[in-house]
């Protein structure tokens, strides 16, 4: 049985947004499973999300681990930072 914790990304993301596209960049080159929600035609949506975790530009990403962990992560600075100490 294998002790690797596994690693599912949720990225609520603007199609127009150059951090949004470079997040899923940067998570498509290490293979990290992840969803995406489009928030461009929901801003009702959006804003809930944002106000959830006080974060107000996009993209907001959240890490949920197999082992039942959910961590905020922030934006795409911060999964940069987040997926160097993952690795």
């Amino acid at each position: 049985m294998s002790s690797k914790v596994e690693r599912h990304f949720m990225l609520w993301v603007k199609k127009s947004c150059p951090y949004c596209e470079a997040a899923i960049s940067d998570l498509l080159e290490t293979s990290h499973q992840f969803s995406t929600f489009d928030m461009g035609t929901t801003p009702e949506q959006l804003e809930k999300v944002q106000n959830q975790h006080q974060w107000f530009t996009v993209p907001v990403i959240v890490e949920q681990c197999s082992d039942g962990e959910r961590n905020f992560i922030g934006g795409y600075t911060d999964l940069k930072t987040h997926l160097e100490t993952v690795k």
